[in-house]
């Protein structure tokens, strides 16, 4: 009976594995040269949280990115971004394009500072756009489960964006996708995914940040991203070169109350 009791206990203290929410969002859509900076304009990310910043830019020239925020412990960045998914590179459109998913987890922001993060390129770039969205509930360890990317073939544009499949090992996931399109005419999510932010982007291109995390709770089904060129909810007949990313974020795992 006491073994019985202690089970219980210890059953009582576990808390389950927690839906990934989205808490806030912001994006810039107009940067040039050489970095691209956003603030978060609601609030500061909450202690422990996850951030996932999407950037893109377009440039003749190959250069890369890094993400950093303003927050410094004892002289040194408190947090650090990590590549999910890319450089990916779309040579095709109209002024290449390249695209990159970065995340920060477990955030550390303990004194609840005023947060910007800046996206910094090895090169002067002429277009770039950051999107940055806060989330809670995702693993504060090894909240990454699985990516993917896809670009249009250079030789059959399409209205139709598509990460491609990942296998997600994991279940109660979050999937962020986020795509870049060298057409002005809106893009549309794709189905089960509702969009987190999205723009067209001067006369010649358009980009859009997604995600789904309803009753996504199983490994055995193959995840994607998708959007679709057009306006509302409904998808066009116009076509471009586009680039496609997917990156899969998995819930906090069981844990021991108070640990």
């Amino acid at each position: 009976m006491k073994t019985l009791s202690l089970w219980v206990i210890i059953l009582l203290s576990l808390s389950a594995s927690a839906t990934i929410l989205q808490v806030q969002s912001a994006a810039k859509w107009s940067c040039s040269g050489t970095s691209c900076a956003q603030p978060f304009t609601l609030q500061p990310p909450a202690y422990h949280n996850l951030v996932v910043v999407w950037t893109f830019w377009q440039s003749t020239s190959t250069f890369t990115a890094l993400a950093a925020d303003n927050l410094l412990c004892q002289g040194n960045p408190c947090n650090t971004y990590l590549s999910a998914v890319g450089p990916t590179l779309q040579s095709s459109a109209s002024t290449p394009t390249s695209a990159q998913i970065f995340y920060a987890k477990n955030f550390y922001n303990l004194n609840n500072l005023p947060v910007t993060v800046t996206v910094n390129f090895s090169g002067s770039v002429t277009s770039a756009g950051v999107v940055i969205v806060e989330y809670s509930g995702a693993d504060p360890n090894y909240p990454l489960d699985s990516v993917s990317e896809a670009i249009s073939n250079s030789t059959s544009p399409s209205n139709a964006l598509d990460s491609g499949t990942a296998s997600p090992a994991n279940a109660s996931l979050l999937v962020f996708g986020a795509g870049v399109v060298d057409n002005a005419s809106g893009l549309v999510p794709g189905s089960g995914f509702t969009s987190v932010q999205s723009s067209t982007i001067g006369t010649a291109a358009s980009a859009i940040t997604e995600q789904n995390a309803s009753a996504i709770n199983t490994n055995t089904l193959l995840q994607r991203a998708t959007a679709c060129l057009g306006g509302g909810l409904t998808c066009s007949s116009a076509t471009g070169d586009w680039l496609m990313q997917m990156a899969i974020f998995r819930a906090a795992s069981w844990t021991v109350a108070g640990r």
